[in-house]
């Protein structure tokens, strides 16, 4: 079962005399659901960008991701504004375009974003660009272009955070099902979003904290 270990990481921002976190230790495995919260600021967003390799620790060491040679380091990202991270014209081809990028062959691209299509209720919009659907139906697309890829963790920095209660509750659902297959860190200032978490980590002063639920 894969984990992923954050050993003592620590990180400030450049020129910044004062580090935004410190010492943090903490291990998700496959199939665990955690709630990341702390105030705004905290650094959440800052340790949610190290995990997934946008930025390197100043001190510290992250392992269980995969090696570059797999061709991505296994960890997906599903951010606030989901049109930050729609790159082609299509749904379709948002779900297809990481595969593609791995180098999967055309047959199991197609299988794959077909199931991915139905599995996330896509099937209606598959044709419709990315800029004329909805917050809600951006996130969804976005958890689905991340699932599809079938990674070891993924990370969700408040991917609820403009939506209203209805999609809020599908993309929130749809991050319960991906535990089932991977590590979830669910980040949110919200502490009604905890139902089946395992575990709630907590940024304060720089430092995490962690309490089993």
């Amino acid at each position: 079962m894969r984990q992923l270990v954050l050993q003592n990481v620590s990180y400030a921002y450049p020129g910044s005399n004062q580090p935004l976190l410190t010492g943090i230790n903490c291990t998700l495995t496959a199939g665990e659901l955690v709630l990341l919260t702390g105030a705004n600021g905290s650094g959440k967003s800052t340790l949610a960008r190290m995990i997934t390799g946008l930025i390197a620790p100043d001190s510290g060491e992250i392992t269980g991701r995969r090696e570059p040679a797999s061709g991505w380091n296994g960890v997906g990202l599903v951010m606030q504004d989901p049109s930050s991270q729609m790159l082609t014209s299509s749904v379709v081809g948002e779900l297809a375009w990481g595969l593609e990028n791995i180098g999967l062959e055309l047959p199991e691209i197609a299988r794959k974003t077909e199931h991915a299509l139905v599995d996330f209720g896509l099937t209606g919009i598959r044709y419709k660009s990315p800029e004329v659907l909805a917050d809600g139906e951006l996130q969804l697309v976005a958890t689905a272009a991340t699932s599809i890829m079938e990674p070891d963790f993924i990370v969700f920095d408040e991917a609820t955070a403009y939506l209203d209660l209805k999609w809020r509750r599908r993309v929130w659902n749809a991050a319960r099902q991906a535990a089932e297959r991977c590590g979830v860190i669910w980040i949110s200032t919200r502490d009604s979003a905890i139902e089946g978490v395992s575990s709630i980590w907590k940024i304060e002063a720089g430092r995490l904290s962690i309490r089993n639920t």
